[in-house]
């Protein structure tokens, strides 16, 4: 009895062998295309998965309200929130009065990591850098380091990336598209402000909107030397892609994120094809 089991099963493991061959030979045979097209990681990509070492740094106004993204909501931005040290709407909020970025880079080395990315917008819409971007009626940004009224008025991007280039360590800024609680954008992208525009926010058309985007991360991209990376967070990334910086990589994610908080991501890694040696994303 055993001896005719252990046969039988034999024989099914021959005959599942059999057959997986003459699909795999149909395969080749009527669909090879399609099988040439699996995407795999360029020596480029590959170097990038395997040695570098990132260091990101979420400091924007947040820091100074709480957890979260975009951190700005209607519970702190035009009242002073018990866990906050003012009005996420304020300039002035935003007031890192020790801010040290030569010590940044100390942890970053000590860390090991050979680059490092700042959050130059993140979901509020303040800008850690003095933008000469403007509203539609032609006045200032005025969300940002260096507006009326900011306690900063040095360009916290141009230390870091002096700060950077000084040790050795390649940078690279993150840019919130999708999330600007200034603008009226939420979370998710939509407008915010369909019923309620709060002091100090401004609520304008989608292709308005884009155009102040492209104008800050044209500064961005063209301001600060070559970048080693970049990553844009959401929206349609494809009208951010600098067509003049020589950076190696752009990272963009879509809603997936990975971090401590969050636990593991189940998204699946894609090689991007068309530009081979400077795009992937999660």
């Amino acid at each position: 009895s055993g001896t005719s089991e252990l046969w039988l099963t034999e024989t099914m493991l021959d005959n599942m062998a059999v057959l997986t061959i003459l699909i795999g030979m149909a395969l080749l045979s009527e669909g090879s295309a399609q099988i040439m097209r699996i995407a795999t990681p360029t020596p480029a990509q590959a170097r990038y998965q395997d040695t570098d070492f990132i260091a990101l740094i979420h400091f924007n106004m947040g820091t100074f309200a709480h957890n979260g993204d975009p951190c700005c909501d209607p519970t702190n931005w035009d009242v002073k929130a018990p866990y906050a040290t003012g009005k996420t709407s304020d300039p002035a909020t935003f007031n890192p009065t020790k801010l040290n970025i030569s010590q940044w880079f100390d942890s970053i080395n000590g860390l090991g990591a050979n680059i490092a990315i700042l959050t130059a917008k993140h979901g509020c819409g303040f800008g850690l850098w003095p933008t000469n971007s403007t509203l539609p009626d032609g006045s200032p940004y005025g969300y940002n380091v260096g507006a009326k009224g900011a306690a900063i008025q040095h360009d916290v991007l141009r230390d870091f990336v002096n700060n950077a280039t000084a040790n050795g360590v390649g940078y690279g800024f993150y840019y919130s598209i999708m999330k600007n609680f200034y603008l009226c954008r939420s979370f998710s992208g939509t407008d915010s402000c369909t019923k309620t525009v709060l002091p100090g926010q401004h609520n304008y058309t989608q292709d308005v909107y884009t155009k102040i985007a492209q104008a800050q991360v044209t500064e961005l991209w063209t301001n600060y030397g070559d970048l080693t990376e970049i990553w844009v967070d959401s929206g349609e990334y494809r009208l951010f892609i600098p067509e003049t910086q020589n950076f190696m990589f752009l990272y963009f994610h879509r809603s997936r994120w990975s971090s401590r908080s969050h636990g593991p991501s189940t998204a699946t890694s894609r090689w991007n094809t068309k530009e081979p040696d400077r795009l992937v994303w999660n």
